[in-house]
């Protein structure tokens, strides 16, 4: 493939159907796997790059790279590695630039979003979205939905209920336009994601009951191989439960969330379950609590790891 001066359109499209690849299996697959795979791809688009390529096609590999480095930084967070994280979002950030690719650039910002969300920067998540909301404007409305949705999570987590609730109407307007379109790829956005994250918009504004009803029915319908997705849903019911009043069902939910994630225990699972157990700490005397506190202490022994 890198033997030409110039890359195939072929040889182009097989590159991007190997990235999409990986980002559709993402979700069912442990970071430590897939990243040697998108190491090897970055490798590779670095050397087509540094070879003389035609404008089409430099723009197209540049492209691929920005998908690649965004997929990496998701990746490393997982892992627990912030600054390789940071590394490669910054390098996404260049290439999207570089490629003229807007609906990429609002790609890469949401991917990052969900990292500072994850880790608590909630003012620099609302941030990346609102700057994806407007590189998104012209992106395909499974994109759209999915940064919208997002963006009601975040404001939800700032106390403004009324435009969280308007993002929520946006991201349905959103999908329902897009149910007839490709699902794959770097645009995975469903259903059962949008009732996900709207069940914890709903969390964050205290409507637990609505929250309750739509983090079920999320984690019923999301891919079953999808264990990471599922085990982290399954924590924000931990603390709607808890926020409903019953100490003990939040700590049976949770024990449920971390034998679904037995298997890639990653930082995100690992931040849900220390956070849990900070809002139960009032009950720390409890025994239910206190066998919560060993498993979730365990977690953190169990972080995978690059």
């Amino acid at each position: 493939m890198l033997s030409r001066s110039t890359t195939s359109d072929a040889a182009l499209t097989h590159l991007e159907a190997a990235v999409a690849d990986v980002a559709y299996r993402y979700p069912s697959t442990v970071p430590t796997e897939s990243v040697p795979i998108l190491q090897r791809q970055l490798a590779g688009v670095h050397e087509l790059l540094a070879r003389p390529q035609s404008l089409t096609a430099r723009r197209r590999g540049v492209r691929i790279l920005a998908a690649i480095a965004g997929l990496l930084g998701l990746a490393h967070h997982d892992l627990g590695d912030r600054s390789r994280s940071e590394a490669h979002f910054h390098l996404g950030a260049v290439a999207a630039g570089e490629g003229e690719a807007d609906d990429l650039t609002a790609w890469l910002l949401t991917m990052q979003s969900i990292v500072e969300y994850t880790a608590g920067r909630r003012d620099t998540a609302a941030t990346l979205l609102r700057q994806a909301a407007v590189h998104g404007e012209t992106a395909a409305p499974r994109r759209r939905a999915w940064i919208a949705a997002n963006l009601a999570r975040v404001l939800a987590a700032g106390g403004d209920r009324g435009a969280a609730l308007a993002a929520l109407d946006q991201a349905a307007h959103h999908l329902d336009l897009a149910e007839d379109g490709t699902i794959g790829g770097l645009d995975f956005f469903t259903a059962p994601r949008l009732d996900g994250l709207a069940g914890e918009t709903y969390a964050h504004l205290g409507e637990h009951d609505a929250a309750s009803h739509l983090l079920e029915t999320a984690i019923g319908r999301r891919a079953v191989a999808d264990l990471k997705g599922r085990a982290v849903l399954t924590f924000d019911l931990a603390e709607v439960r808890l926020a409903q009043g019953d100490f003990e069902a939040a700590c049976v939910t949770a024990h449920s969330a971390l034998d679904l994630a037995r298997a890639s225990i990653i930082q995100p699972i690992v931040l849900r379950a220390q956070a849990l157990q900070v809002s139960l700490s009032p009950w720390s005397a409890e025994r239910p609590v206190r066998e919560l506190a060993a498993r979730v202490r365990e977690s953190g022994r169990q972080l995978v790891r690059a």
